[in-house]
């Protein structure tokens, strides 16, 4: 316990990602609680997760986070005004309000990347290659980082 791979092994198998800008203790504390339930419901996923997304972790990401990230920035009024709502008991209202933000950064990012155009149908396949794109990137700089340290 206390490895990346564990850490990854564990969120996935819940169908979880580690959540982005958290500290390791943290995670271990959230890992901890996985490992102690098979199938925890939405419910105790929720409370688990709570954790990273406290009011005062999500205030911070939108005054001090966001707006200086490319593209996400363009959506800072959205993104905040969703989590209010998330944080008003207003779920369906939140997960509508950041839906159009997903896509248009997913848009923009696909774009930028030289994947093609933004404008059209097809998000799911955009999406699709940009994770392949990032898969790929990955890959790469992981294989030059081994070779650089094969040759020290």
């Amino acid at each position: 316990m206390g490895s990346l791979g564990f850490y990854e092994e564990v969120f996935g198998k819940h169908g979880l990602i580690i959540p982005v800008y958290s500290n390791f203790g943290v995670i271990r504390d959230i890992c901890k609680e996985l490992v102690e339930v098979e199938n925890p419901s939405d419910e105790i996923v929720g409370e688990i997760l709570s954790a990273v997304y406290s009011p005062s972790h999500l205030a911070a990401m939108v005054l001090e986070r966001y707006p200086h990230v490319p593209i996400v920035s363009e959506y800072q009024t959205s993104i905040a005004e969703s989590i209010e709502a998330h944080f008003l008991g207003l779920g369906h209202v939140a997960v509508a309000g950041l839906m159009p933000v997903v896509e248009g950064v997913g848009r923009s990012l696909y774009e930028q990347r030289g994947l093609g155009s933004r404008r059209g149908n097809g998000i799911v396949r955009r999406f699709e290659k940009l994770v392949s794109f990032a898969i790929v990137k990955l890959m790469r700089e992981k294989l030059v980082i081994t070779l650089k340290l094969n040759q020290c």
